[in-house]
Order: structure tokens, then sequence, then C-alpha cells
């Protein structure tokens, strides 16, 4: 007995790699638990886990016409049609797919007249591709013909009442490059593909007194439109003056020559004071060694420090305990803080309800400068827009015929302004300075006719020559 119970023992073997695993370890019971597996997928899972309906059949019939239909023979036909036995068992109990998902089967003779058609010719069955390639055929023949051979106009293109096609989906250099202007003027873009630039119109009509034979009135009102512009721009200059020229005080050179000489000799004079050091003797004593190391220790800030004197548990535990009591506080605090923002809920509202009424009367200010701001012109380059001065004429300039009056102003001007105005062109001043590039001239080494005489002559020790 003793020695069977030894046989038995579990050997003390090294499981440190996989190997040994495998060749020591008894893995009998993991392969029967697998087994039983398998078998229980093979009848549809376990018996303890199906309905009463799966594992029995009432059966209705009575015993004797049970027998009967059991012994009825089967024809050669019926037979063919059935199935395998095994397989027969193998669908109606087992769960398991089948492993191969795409079999070669060979068809039935049955299932291949089922692609042919019943109308039967002299040469056979047709097959259904033939079939479809000839009504394939007579479709497109009939759509052939529908063509109209020459060109045939069926709608006026410049009528109003045709309709157009919808072009929503067409970007804007579609719209502007691939349209004429006929189908331009005839269909209307979307608003946001052309956007204006400005608000100002292309086209301002001059003022009413600039006229050759304006009414008193509107001419009075152009001379004082040029009177107001005029005075605020002396109104400017006198600013201007004010607050440069005008600013600092006017003096002789000699006034200035002085004041520049009393502000360059501050502290240069010292006052004499009387040397006192002859009647008053300073007596030093020198400081002992104990006075010596108090005077060094009252210079430090900090008292010193024994770095080898360790702390004490008393020390590291009243350290510990401060420590838990500030965290302690600090949570506290948080809860606090959290308990007086619920009280404070009413005034969190009424604030938020301020914020927004003052973010509402903000927009609605933005839009109102945003309107006033509509017609000014922007800033498109770092010289400003000014605009040019208006022309007028003087009474006595004022002529009854159009070959006495004189000449103002320039078309090609007044376009270029108005282009600027409505922040279509940036605002520039004229180039007069012509800028070149510097070119860098030198002459080429075969050239150096002179220069390499000279140093030929020289490598032989000769004077050169004096031109």
């Amino acid at each position: 007995m003793t020695a069977a119970v030894e046989s038995k023992k579990k050997k003390k073997v090294c499981k440190r790699n996989k190997k040994n695993w495998r060749k020591y370890i008894d893995t009998k019971d993991v392969d029967d638990f697998l087994d039983l597996q398998r078998q229980e997928e093979r009848i549809g899972g376990p018996a303890s886990k199906k309905k009463n309906e799966e594992l029995f059949v009432i059966d209705d019939l009575p015993t004797k016409e049970a027998a009967q239909d059991r012994n009825l023979p089967l024809t050669k036909k019926q037979r063919a049609l059935l199935p395998m036995a095994c397989y027969k068992n193998l669908e109606s109990l087992t769960k398991v797919p089948d492993p191969i998902t795409k079999r070669n089967r060979v068809r039935t003779k049955e299932e291949r007249q089922a692609t042919m058609l019943k109308k039967k010719r002299p040469e056979g069955w047709v097959s259904q591709r033939v079939v479809q390639a000839r009504q394939d055929r007579l479709r497109t023949l009939k759509k052939k013909k529908a063509v109209p051979k020459g060109v045939v106009f069926r709608n006026d293109v410049w009528d109003e009442k045709t309709v157009l096609p919808d072009l929503e989906w067409l970007g804007k250099d579609a719209l502007e490059h691939n349209l004429s202007k006929a189908k331009l003027a005839s269909i209307r873009a979307p608003k946001g593909i052309v956007k204006k630039k400005s608000v100002l119109p292309a086209l301002e009509l001059p003022h009413p007194g600039t006229s050759y034979n304006p009414s008193v009135s509107d001419h009075q009102d152009l001379l004082r439109l040029v009177a107001d512009k005029e005075i605020e721009l002396q109104k400017k200059e006198a600013h201007l003056d004010r607050v440069t020229s005008d600013f600092f005080q006017k003096v002789t050179p000699a006034e200035k020559q002085a004041q520049w000489v009393a502000e360059m000799s501050q502290g240069l004079v010292k006052p004499e004071l009387p040397d006192l050091t002859d009647d008053i003797e300073i007596k030093e004593e020198p400081l002992s060694d104990d006075e010596d190391t108090k005077e060094n220790l009252r210079l430090s800030i900090n008292p010193p420090t024994d770095r080898l004197k360790a702390k004490t548990r008393k020390q590291r535990r009243t350290q510990k305990r401060l420590r838990e009591e500030a965290l302690q506080r600090k949570y506290a605090k948080v809860e606090k803080k959290k308990i007086s923002d619920i009280y404070a809920l009413k005034k969190l509202n009424s604030s938020l309800n301020n914020r927004s009424e003052k973010q509402k009367l903000v927009a609605e200010k933005r839009k109102k400068l945003a309107a006033a701001h509509a017609g000014r012109t922007k800033r498109l380059a770092a010289k400003p827009f000014e605009e040019a001065d208006i022309d007028f004429s003087r009474p006595c300039e004022l002529r009854s015929s159009l070959n006495l009056v004189k000449k103002q102003g320039s078309l090609l001007s007044d376009r270029y302004q108005s282009l600027q105005k409505r922040n279509i062109l940036a605002p520039a001043t004229k180039q007069t300075k012509l800028r070149k590039a510097r070119v860098k001239k030198f002459v080429k080494a075969s050239h150096k006719i002179e220069e390499a005489g000279a140093q030929i002559q020289k490598r032989k020790g000769m004077k050169p020559r004096r031109k």
C-alpha cells in the first residue's frame, strides 16, 4: 500500500516554462468538461435548459393509424428527395452551423430548366439572357427614332415666363465668369453671392450750387459748407500750434545760455565746512572673542541649526496632528462654501438676469453704431482717406454762358475718389521718385591687362612702367 501511495504522489518539478506545465499537469478534468459541453451542443444544449415541448411529443393519432402510416412504403422519387439519415439526425438535433459556408453543389434538372423560357423553338430552348438582350436592343432603337434629326426650337429663350434652372449650388466664380450678360440679366443670382463693399451709391449727385447757373439759395448753401470746412481746418491748425510751438516760452539767446549754465552747474559747488577731526579723538577698543561671536550671530537673520539633531517622535506626532487639523479646516471651509452657495441662488439668478440685460443693451448699441458707420469709409492702407475739396465759384465768377465758365475739377479724379470712398481702392500717394536697383560692376579677369602685367613685373623684380 505504501508503494502505491508513493507512486501517486506528484513530483516536485520545475513549472517555470509552458513545456513543463504541459508535461507534468493533469488536464483530464478539463478535457472531460469540454467533451461534455460539445456533446450537449450537438443535442441542442443541456436538457435542464430545454422546455417540455422540445423534449416530449404528444401523439394524437391512434395506434393502428400510426402503425399504418409508419408501414406505408415510399416511392423511388420520394426516397431520392429524402435527406440522408445521418444528415437528418444532425439537422434536427444540433444547432452547430455548417463549417463550410459555400459548398459546390450540382443543380437539379428542374433548377436548370427554371432559367429557361417555356417557349420552345425548333432549335431548342432559348435562355433568358438572349431574350433580355433582344428586349434591350428594341428599346434603344425606339429611343433613337424618337430623337429629332434637325434642330427644333420648342420654346423662346428670352421669354420671361420660362422656368430657369436653380443656380444656388453654383459658386461665385462660375456665376461671374461662365454666364453671359444676357443670362445674368434674366437670372437673379442669390443675395449671398454678390456683396456690396459699401452702402454708398456708385454715382453721387453733385450739390446744386455747383451748377453754372445756380439759384441764390443753393449757391449760398454751397458757400456755407465751404466756409464751415475751412473754419474747421483753421481750428485744427490753431490747436496744433497751441500744443506744440506756443506751448514753450520764448527767450533770447543770452537768457537761454544763462539757463543752460545754471542747469549744468547743479551739484558742482560744495559748501566749506570746518574740519573737526583734529579736536575729536576716536578710540577703538579691540573686541573679545565672545563679543566677536555675538556680533557675527547678530548679522544672520535665522538662528543657527543643528543638522545632526533628528526630530523626536513627539515632534513628528505633533506635526502630523497639525497637518490633519489644517486639512480638516480646509474641507470644512469648502463644505461651508457649498452650503452658502445654495442659499445664494436667488442672488446668482438676479446677477445672471442683470448680465443678460446688459448684454442686450450692448448688442443694441453695437447695432446702432454699425448702422451709423455703415456709410463711413474704411481704412484699407497706411494713408487714411481724405475727401477732396468742394469745387465752388465765387459770385463774381458766375457767368451767363457755358463758354465763359471756368473749368473746375476732373472726371478722372472724381471717379478715383469715388472708388476710394466706396472701399474698392486703397488711398495712395503719387510716387515721383524712381527707385532703381544697384548694379554691381566688376572687371573680368581676362580684361585686367595692366594689372596682370604689373603682377608679372613684380614677381620678376622689375619696376612697373609708368603710364
